[in-house]
């Protein structure tokens, strides 16, 4: 059976002058919250990290040419952002440190990954986080891109140890990184849950009240109150099997909403006027190809397509889009026979049932 390489699967290609750049800033850990004095000792770190000036903004001050800083690439392990290591340098590693930066967002942990030498070690023994670098590093640049942070390390390591859709018991291959549930093909082009909502879309349903009108509320103000689940998407071409010209074209990043966290009833005012399904770009632009880590993270398997259901088209059965993991391959060849080429068509094969 072919297998496939780790690759974008829903996230567009985008030329190197066309990717945002990464801002050469230090911000807060969004999502810490603090659970002990240890933990709040930490966040008041990163607080600290985030008010500090750089010493590029002091030679600036007293009038020294400032030289242009170079913009930052994912995962980047040389430059770093500013010389305030002297908390940094004083921690251990440990069990404790490991649970802190494992319930960290990702695009926080990449921003306090970068403070020096002493931080980035820090963060590359956490086993988790280490991990996912050696096999899906594709995921973190993705979650970096579109700035997903709605979820932290730990999330994201248990989904990619688990194989089952969200919502079916196929194979999930796809990633739906709004808020980190893995999802079948089927699932993710089907389901209203993973059509994501565009911001206009998402004020609609955050309708300001009489006293909110009167304090000059808006709904898009309401909304960013709310902050449910959200990204920001790549520029680029979308739905590329279907679409002819190499797939639709979207020139602007648009930030989407989960929409289960937006819409409560959505069998009801959620559905959407107009759903393509297979041919809506915006259900593609928070998908990524990920693979299934197994044995504690050391291993990674990212399922395999049947060469011999190529051609078919019965979702129960056999379907060209179904994925499988390496024991479900055994099972359904056991079931549907083994895989030949015919003869009568060179180069296409299919099941032969045994006699």
């Amino acid at each position: 059976m072919p297998r496939t390489p780790s690759s974008f699967h829903g996230l567009a290609h985008v030329p190197r002058r066309q990717r945002p750049e990464n801002r050469i800033s230090i911000l807060l850990f969004n999502n810490t919250r603090p659970l002990s004095n240890g933990i709040t000792a930490f966040h008041n770190i990163m607080v600290g990290l985030s008010t500090y000036h750089s010493d590029a903004d002091d030679s600036t001050r007293r009038g020294r040419i400032r030289r242009k800083q170079q913009p930052i690439k994912p995962l980047d392990e040389t430059r770093k952002y500013c010389s305030f290591s002297i908390f940094i340098n004083g921690f251990k590693t440990g069990l404790f440190h490991w649970f802190v930066l494992l319930y960290t967002d990702l695009p926080s942990l990449t921003r306090f990954r970068r403070v020096n030498r002493r931080a980035m070690d820090l963060v590359d023994s956490v086993p988790q986080y280490a991990a996912i670098i050696k096999h899906c590093p594709n995921i973190i640049r993705a979650i970096l891109s579109i700035q997903a942070d709605s979820f932290n390390c730990h999330v994201l390591y248990t989904t990619l140890s688990t194989t089952r859709c969200f919502t079916c018991e196929r194979f999930g291959d796809p990633l739906y990184l709004i808020d980190c549930r893995r999802v079948c093909y089927f699932c993710f082009t089907r389901r209203l849950e993973y059509f994501p909502l565009t911001i206009g879309r998402a004020s609609s349903f955050f309708a300001p009240n009489g006293t909110q009108r009167r304090n000059a509320i808006t709904s898009r103000q309401h909304l960013r109150a709310a902050n449910p689940p959200s990204v920001l998407s790549l520029p680029g071409r979308y739905c590329t099997a279907w679409a002819s010209g190499g797939g639709n074209l979207v020139r602007k990043r648009l930030q989407l909403f989960d929409r289960g966290a937006v819409i409560q009833d959505l069998a009801g005012s959620g559905l959407p006027k107009v759903d393509k399904t297979t041919r809506e770009p915006l259900r593609f632009m928070a998908i990524i190809t990920a693979p299934h880590l197994f044995d504690s993270g050391p291993r990674a398997d990212w399922g395999y397509f049947c060469l011999g259901c190529k051609e078919e088209k019965e979702e129960k059965t056999k379907h060209f889009r179904i994925k499988y993991t390496r024991e479900e391959v055994s099972e359904h060849i056991a079931k549907y026979g083994p895989v030949k080429e015919t003869p009568r068509i060179p180069g296409r094969f299919m099941h032969v049932t045994q006699v």
